[in-house]
């Protein structure tokens, strides 16, 4: 019972480490966690327990980081916060590429002069003032800039515009990989999810909610990251060469659970 209650509380404390590194993982966590959550209660595990251990040690270590915001930057900031600017970056009207340089202090210096006089928290709030005021004025648009967001997120396609490619020359390569690695990650989980729905839920929620703030934001490669090694696994998954190792793991998971 204290190695479950550690591994749960391990699982939390990491999870808190990695939002404050990267705060767009956040949003997988109560998925995540509920859908582990729901394994162990079908198998009478203490669910409820586990999963409020979880949710304390993340608390904890987020909890840290909130106070250290409000102390220095007197501003109730629980993790990284520069969502409005980056919203504001793929919302201002230039669709010239999908994350102008321009739209950010650290390659612009007259942004970096306004951050510097503002100080951040004036700061984001300005640029969430701005980027709300545009997507209100210009709705269409910015649902048809989101939509292309989406396919650069999983196709690698901006634009052709001579212009563009001249300063992004590997775009066009990036489109026929990032194109290629999407189909056969379909057809993984595709094939996944006629073979064993239930282990392939946590992957299928991985990708329709990880994407969700770059398809509202800017959908720069880069961003994928995160979810890379789940994308590989997908690609190269084979469920039926993999069913009696899933029995046996399945099989351990069960007592594991009940403990």
């Amino acid at each position: 019972m204290q190695d479950r209650f550690l591994a749960w509380f391990g699982f939390g404390v990491l999870y808190g480490v990695t939002v404050l590194s990267n705060p767009s993982v956040l949003s997988l966590f109560p998925f995540l966690l509920l859908t582990a959550l729901w394994k162990v209660r079908r198998v009478g595990g203490r669910w409820l327990l586990f999963g409020i251990v979880t949710i304390v040690a993340l608390a904890t270590v987020v909890g840290a980081w909130t106070v250290r915001n409000d102390r220095v930057m007197h501003a109730a900031s629980p993790i990284r916060d520069g969502f409005w600017l980056e919203f504001w970056a793929g919302n201002n009207g230039d669709t010239s590429e999908s994350n102008p340089s321009w739209a950010h202090p650290a390659s612009n210096p007259v942004e970096m002069q306004k951050f510097e006089a503002e100080r951040e928290p004036a700061y984001l709030a300005s640029k969430h003032t701005m980027a709300v005021n545009f997507v209100r004025h210009h709705p269409i648009f910015s649902a048809g800039v989101s939509f292309r967001r989406a396919a650069r997120f999983w196709t690698g396609f901006w634009s052709f515009r001579p212009s563009y490619l001249h300063s992004e020359p590997l775009d066009v390569p990036n489109v026929f990989f990032c194109t290629g690695i999407t189909f056969f990650m379909l057809r993984g989980i595709r094939r996944w999810w006629k073979m064993d729905r239930r282990h392939a839920v946590p992957y299928l929620i991985l990708l329709i909610v990880f994407p969700l703030p770059y398809y509202l934001t800017h959908s720069s490669m880069d961003y994928r990251q995160p979810i890379e090694p789940e994308i590989v696994m997908l690609v190269t998954h084979r469920p039926l060469r993999h069913q009696g190792l899933d029995r046996a793991a399945n099989s351990g998971a069960v007592e594991d659970s009940r403990q």
